[in-house]
Parts: C-alpha cells; structure tokens; sequence
C-alpha cells in the first residue's frame, strides 16, 4: 500500500444544466499524485480531471462513472469504500419526517396514476372501445415489465455472496409488478433504522438508504417515461376525437388519469435529480432546498406538459402520423449524433451503452436528459433551440389544419397549453438557477485528501 496526497484546486463556477442522467453508485472521487486536479461541478456530481499516467485516467470510466447504471466494476467498489474511510461519518443528509411523507406522497402518487389507468382501461372495456382498451392496458403492462425486470437485474447484481438464492431471487420475480412499492418501503425502512438503531449499525442503515433513495427515484424515472408519457399522449388525443356519447364519469375518470400522469412524470424527474444531487453533495456543492425541488418541478411541468400538448395537437391533424414519425426520427437522431459526438459513456459494457443511449435518445424527444459530466450549457442551449422551434411549427401546424372551432373551449385551451410552454418553462428554468440552484463556493481551499491505493 502506498500513500497519495494532493491539494484542493480553486473552485470554478458551475457551467452546467442539470445532473447527469444514469448514476446509481456513490460517486468516485480519485486524486492521484503529481496530477494537476481540476474539480469540475456536475450540478450533484463532482468528477476529477487529472492529467497523469497513472492505472486510472480521465477516459476510465471506471472513476469518474463508478456509480453508472449496471456499472459492477470491482476496483471502483473498492476505491468507493476507500472514500468511506477518509470521509466523516455523521449524516449530512439524515432521514426525516418530511423525507418521509415526501416518500409516502410520491408513492401514493405513483399508485394512484397506476390505478386511475387501470380503471380507465376498464371503463374503455365496459363501453367496448377494444382499441382504447388495448392501447391503454398495454402501456401499463409495458411499465410493469420495465421496472420489474430492470429492479430484478439490480438486486442480482447487488446481492451479495452465493448467487444461488433461489428463494430472494424468485420471490423478486414474482413480485417485480410490485419492485417500485416494495423500494420504497425498504428506503423508508433503512431510513428510519439510520436514525433509531445503534451507533455502530447507523452508518450502514444511512449508506444503504441513500443508494436505495437512488435506486428507486430512477426506477421510477424509467416508468413514467414508459408510462405516463405515453399515457398522456394517448389519453390527450382520445380526448379530442371522442365521440359525443361519452359519460361524463368517463371524461372525469380520463381527466383525472392526465392530471396524475403528467405530475407523476415531472416529480419522478425532479424526485430523481434531488435523489442524485444529495448523494453526490460536497462541502462545496450542497443538494436542493426544498424551494429548489419545487422549483425545479414547475420547471419540468411546463416543459413537459406543453410539450405533450403539441404532440398531440399535431396527430390531430395528422391521420396516419407520418409527421411526427418524421420528426421523432430527426429529433431522434439528432440527440443520438450528439451524444457520440460527446463520447458519452455511461455503461463500462459498449453494447449496454449503446442501449442507454438509444434510450435517452428517445426520452430526449419529451424532455431535456444531461447525458455527460461537466458543462453542458451550450448542449442545452441547442436542445431547448430545437425543442421551441418545433413546438411552434406543431403548433402552427394544428391551427392551420385543424377542423376544430376556433372558438371552442378545447382549441383555446390546448393552443394557450402549447404556446405558453416556452414562456413559463424558461422563466422557471431562470427562477430556479438564480434564486434556488446550489452555488459552487469560490473560496479556495487548502484540504490535504490522502488516499490508500492499492499498489
């Protein structure tokens, strides 16, 4: 074993917007003798840039993406225990009562948007409405698939010991519909045990509730972009084009079913980045107030909501969706462009990286995904140009072709929905980085960090 010490540079400013998307590990901070350390801010996540030849290097993503999704890398878990012995070990961010009717809220949030969609596809039976039926039941159980699966391939990968625990592992699967309840209860769980147990058994209790609070929030990032996006747009153009028969219980019930959808998508982003800026937090970089998550959520709901309106205005105008087929491929494929062009690398496995990144991609047609560690000022800039640009042309578009009344109630609402996105999400994009984002200290500092490396 040898010993490494280097000094804390001086601190620049954050040039960044919004988290990197992926992580679920505690973050690897690595300084290397006779390396020139740069920190560099990642709005929750700190990453060194060291110019030195040591086994670790800038491109391993083995240091800088240790807590990446699926990420299993043996030498990053034990560079991550060895922070946990130079760090203090008094909770910076300890489990609460308002941390937990938090948890308690966003869990009945997320129930009651499963169940108002179960019941609409039900309603949409009763009234035999077979496509409705099959387009709604089937988002639903494509949501159940994602999270189940995904948890499960996480358990096994965290599980520790023999990999023969039938038992654990089958009653995993057949609870996997259930994974985003049951993490939940087991992040409530390991948080009320950090604060009531004994001194010595606190510690693990905290450390495994942040990495469950991690788990679950993007868990729960992944369903309602599986789900409640597609819900909405689903449920946003029957709205428009239904029959004039229809019970008012039913447009009530599918109403409802909107309302939770999109507060469930914009509050599993925010619930998401909150979750990933407090395991990440530095002396110099702390989490989100609790104004900062609001803000933040406003800001994702008329990013989000607007967004989705003009999606659907646009099919409503479009009978065999061959414009935005077109345009999702471009958007698409744009976002995926530049994320080669940025080297994004989230997963150590090529093939897995490509997935997530095909994935992203897609997310990114609906809302805004950081995909790489420092600035990304200029990538977001480019993003929300693009976003804005074709939200007026869908926009535009459903005005000019719509045979709708212009006088309705349903065309003045969804028009002023869309055109009034740009306004409010930008002004709350503004509000939330001057008044609530956490600020990097500019005070240099002079802290000797010693860590124990392996030769």
């Amino acid at each position: 074993m040898k010993e490494e010490s280097s000094k804390q540079q001086k601190i620049e400013d954050e040039d960044e917007v919004d988290n990197m998307v992926g992580y679920r590990r505690d973050p690897t901070i690595v300084i290397i003798n006779g390396s020139e350390s740069n920190l560099d801010t990642v709005d929750g996540a700190v990453s060194f840039r060291h110019t030195c030849t040591d086994t670790y290097t800038e491109d391993d993503g083995r240091v800088l993406l240790g807590n990446a999704i699926g990420s299993r890398d043996e030498k990053a878990i034990k560079l991550t225990e060895l922070k946990d012995e130079i760090t203090d070990n008094s909770q910076e961010y300890p489990f609460t009562a308002l941390q937990c009717i938090g948890t308690l809220v966003s869990l009945i949030l997320f129930v009651v948007d499963v169940v108002t969609d179960i019941l609409l596809a039900m309603e949409y039976r009763d009234h035999d409405r077979v496509l409705e039926f099959a387009l709604t039941s089937s988002v639903i159980i494509a949501s159940f698939l994602v999270t189940g699966i995904l948890s499960t391939i996480w358990y096994i990968q965290d599980v520790a010991g023999p990999k023969s625990r039938v038992k654990k592992i089958l009653f995993l699967i057949a609870a996997f519909p259930f994974s985003i309840i049951i993490r939940n209860l087991v992040f409530i769980k390991h948080g009320w045990l950090s604060r009531k147990s004994r001194s010595e058994e606190k510690s693990k209790h905290y450390k495994q509730m942040m990495k469950e609070g991690r788990d679950v929030s993007l868990l729960m990032m992944f369903d309602s972009f599986v789900e409640s996006a597609p819900q909405l747009i689903i449920q946003m153009y029957i709205a428009m084009h239904h029959p004039s028969q229809e019970s008012l219980h039913l447009e009530i019930l599918r109403s409802f079913t909107i309302a939770t959808s999109l507060a469930g998508l914009s509050w599993s982003v925010t619930s998401y980045y909150r979750n990933l800026r407090i395991s990440s937090a530095t002396s110099g970089l702390k989490a989100n107030s609790i104004c900062g998550a609001v803000g933040y959520f406003l800001w994702r709901v008329f990013e989000i909501g607007p967004r989705i309106t003009a999606i659907v205005m646009l099919l409503s105008v479009d009978s065999h969706g061959l414009y935005i087929i077109f345009g999702s491929l471009v958007h698409w494929f744009i976002m995926l462009t530049m994320a080669f062009l940025r080297h994004v690398k989230v997963y150590d496995e090529p093939i897995q990286n490509i997935m997530f990144i095909v994935f992203i991609s897609f997310v990114q047609i609906i809302s805004y995904m950081n995909l790489s560690h420092g600035k990304s000022r200029r990538f977001a800039i480019i993003y929300y140009t693009l976003f804005y640009v074709e939200n007026v042309l869908m926009v535009l578009l459903f005005v000019l072709w719509t045979d709708i009344d212009k006088s309705s109630w349903i065309f003045i609402v969804t028009v002023c929905v869309a055109s009034s996105g740009t306004l409010f999400c930008t002004l709350f994009m503004v509000m939330y980085y001057k008044l609530c984002h956490p600020k990097v200290s500019h005070k240099s500092t002079d802290v000797d960090v010693e860590l124990k490396v392996k030769s």
